[in-house]
């Protein structure tokens, strides 16, 4: 370790090193404060009017795409004759009962695994 000192730190503390006006430093933190939170909320908003934009604008074709899934979900398995029958079996004769089947096993499995 040395005793030298950094002629560039003196200097940058030496610099720092100065009185303040009382009155202007608080007057110039005030008002950058209330610039950045007004920036801020002005963030905010532009964010809100873009999700909303985009929520309108993608509205229908997303309901679109729900209702072909579950559709796509709902469609049975097996053809019963039955009206009766096949409506009480519907819950589980549906292709969505085997996706739902293979991912609990699939949850099972990893939870086993990586405990």
């Amino acid at each position: 370790m040395t005793d030298e000192r950094d002629r560039e730190l003196n200097r940058l503390f030496a610099e720092a090193d100065k009185p303040l006006d009382g009155e202007a430093f608080a007057t110039w933190t005030m008002r950058s404060a209330g610039d950045g939170r007004r920036r801020h909320v002005v963030k905010i908003l532009v964010v809100i009017v873009v999700v909303l934009l985009a929520s309108m604008l993608f509205a229908a074709p997303m309901q679109q795409a729900a209702i072909l899934v579950m559709n796509g979900l709902a469609t049975p398995l097996f053809t019963i004759g039955d009206p009766v029958l096949g409506a009480a079996l519907l819950p589980v004769n549906t292709i969505a009962t085997p996706c739902a089947l293979l991912f609990l096993m699939l949850r099972a499995a990893r939870r086993r695994l990586f405990r």
